[in-house]
């Protein structure tokens, strides 16, 4: 039942991501103009594939749910622990981002972005959109099927939060397209799912997306200071 389950999530992250790459390939093929313009500005495929993963999750959650998207973490809890996460978001994240300034990278094929581009597609966009996505709607789904808890330094985690936080993790590997170096990508990997580990946490405690979204956002701030933003 659990392995079923377990395909049946990779069906959803298939159904979420897949439209993206292929929308972005139809246009690469056919469109010479946004051809070269991929080419020379890259980081642009990031809004595309974000727009389009995120419309795909809200039209998922909209059929599991009927719209009562408060199930999926659309809410404003009593206890939304804003200052735990922003403490937990800037001190791991800020750990782990200088860590991995000491592992030999390459320069991702993003690009260099302005401070507004950061903004606007890394720290807002990219963390808003990919906790919907995984603390939304994958750790929901996984919660209503997988039961159990596990503890990690003292602190509950759901089975279906570590799950979600697995899949967020192994998702990166796709930098390796992106140029990343193999090492970098595994850190980077790492990172990512420390980060969906600490996200589910603020998920399972608060019901609500507002926390996770809040580490997200400060893991991508210092990890935008060394070029590893997730």
């Amino acid at each position: 039942m659990i392995i079923k389950k377990l395909l049946f999530t990779l069906l959803l992250l298939a159904i979420v991501y897949l439209p993206a790459f292929i929308f972005i390939s139809f246009l690469t093929m056919n469109s010479h103009r946004f051809a070269t313009k991929v080419q020379t500005t890259p980081w642009l495929l990031v809004p595309i594939i974000a727009g389009i993963t995120l419309m795909m999750a809200l039209i998922l959650i909209s059929i599991f749910s009927r719209f009562n998207f408060s199930d999926y973490g659309f809410k404003l809890s009593r206890n939304l622990m804003i200052l735990k996460a922003l403490i937990c978001g800037l001190v791991i994240g800020g750990v782990l981002s200088f860590a991995g300034s000491f592992v030999p990278s390459r320069e991702l094929s993003f690009g260099s972005l302005t401070f507004l581009q950061q903004l606007l597609v890394f720290w807002i966009l990219a963390s808003v959109t990919e906790e919907i996505i995984f603390r939304g709607l994958i750790q929901t789904y996984l919660s209503w099927h997988i039961s159990g808890s596990v503890t990690i330094f003292k602190s509950q985690l759901t089975i279906a939060g570590l799950i979600a936080a697995i899949f967020f993790g192994l998702v990166h590997l796709a930098l390796l397209s992106q140029g990343a170096a193999t090492f970098q990508a595994i850190t980077i990997v790492l990172r990512a799912l420390i980060l969906g580990i600490i996200a589910g946490y603020f998920r399972d405690k608060t019901g609500s997306l507002v926390a996770p979204i809040i580490v997200h956002s400060l893991f991508n701030i210092t990890g935008s200071i060394v070029g590893t933003a997730i």
